[in-house]
């Protein structure tokens, strides 16, 4: 691989893992407290949701 191509795979490889991370923290109630019953999301939720 040249360099540019190497260095956007590396780095969207380390976004999607992140966001998978992000996701699987992320808590589903809470989500659902504040998108529909006005509740408050927990920091992992928030940093999937925001």
């Amino acid at each position: 691989m040249s360099s540019p191509a190497s260095w956007t795979h590396n780095e969207v490889s380390k976004g999607v893992h992140a966001a998978m991370t992000a996701a699987m923290r992320a808590d589903v109630h809470a989500i659902d407290a504040v998108l529909v019953k006005g509740g408050r999301l927990d920091p992992n939720s928030r940093k999937l949701v925001g």
